[in-house]
């Protein structure tokens, strides 16, 4: 994958992520895109709502900046009351059942590349995201998952492993609320300043060592962006001379700039519900096919 030409053609994608998978050096990294199919808001939406709730007008500020200001004026000295107001605006108005979840194509493609198969798997998966629904979903279908939400935790023998660096507020139990989360102007100054923090190394070790299907994910998140650059030049894929890393999907090429400057190659789908659907399933059949018979 030493050529643009090699990126560009999708039959030769798919062959080269099929192997990935099958090789279990296949990693998923998610973001807001891939839970909006059931309602729930964008980080800007949320803050939006946060401030609805509290019958207040949203400040002219960076949205980092306005949910710094909502956290002092409101919980500046309460956490779980701050915790419990974000909560509550993620899942309002948000319906959780079997009928939504099997509808969600896109969803259903990322539960089979992480879900347990002879053909190999992509067992530790990356969200941004605070909700639980990838979890949610699989054990719909009997897997074994763990949620980390907190930088201390233990390892455990199960299916699928999702990591929350930015906090854990499950639709529900039995998985517990993060102790905080990275939501404000102050909480991401504080992670990105700590680059020898359990959570960073965690996913540094990650990233560096998987080719990263980034999936939901916009590429303004300074938290991301700091790992994006950190993995670029360090990233295993020297090793083969790749010319990127990890493929981000998007259904507009405005941020193709972006990605390509951190080493990461842009894909374009025409929409998120089917075609990169179709795509992700089509490297589970690819990873299958290189299984002897």
């Amino acid at each position: 994958m030493a050529t643009i030409d090699d990126w560009q053609q999708e039959p030769t994608l798919l062959r080269f992520l099929s192997k990935q998978l099958a090789n279990g050096s296949l990693t998923l990294v998610l973001g807001a895109g891939v839970s909006d199919h059931f309602g729930l808001p964008s980080w800007r939406t949320l803050i939006k709502n946060l401030f609805a709730a509290k019958r207040s007008p949203v400040p002219r500020k960076d949205p980092k900046r306005q949910a710094e200001d909502f956290r002092n004026r409101y919980y500046e000295s309460d956490v779980p009351g701050f915790l419990k107001a974000v909560k509550v605006a993620l899942y309002r108005g948000v319906k959780v059942d079997f009928d939504s979840m099997r509808s969600h194509n896109t969803l259903a493609a990322i539960a089979s590349l992480v879900m347990a198969s002879n053909r190999g798997s992509a067992s530790r998966v990356i969200t941004f995201n605070f909700d639980d629904l990838l979890e949610i979903y699989l054990e719909y279908h009997g897997f074994v998952t763990l949620s980390v939400g907190e930088r201390m935790h233990w390892s455990r023998a199960v299916d699928v492993t999702v990591l929350h660096p930015h906090g854990l507020l499950p639709y529900k139990g039995p998985r517990l609320d993060s102790a905080d989360i990275v939501f404000d102007q102050f909480s991401y100054t504080k992670v990105i300043g700590t680059p020898g923090s359990a959570w960073r190394q965690l996913l540094l070790s990650t990233m560096r060592t998987h080719t990263c299907l980034f999936i939901g994910l916009s590429g303004d998140d300074d938290n991301l962006d700091s790992l994006l650059e950190k993995c670029m030049n360090q990233h295993a894929s020297r090793l083969d001379n790749s010319l990127f890393w990890g493929v981000a999907f998007s259904t507009s090429d405005k941020n193709e700039k972006f990605w390509k400057r951190r080493r990461v190659f842009l894909k374009k789908v025409d929409d998120y519900d089917r075609a990169l659907a179709q795509f992700l399933f089509q490297i589970c059949q690819g990873a299958a096919a290189l299984r002897p018979r």
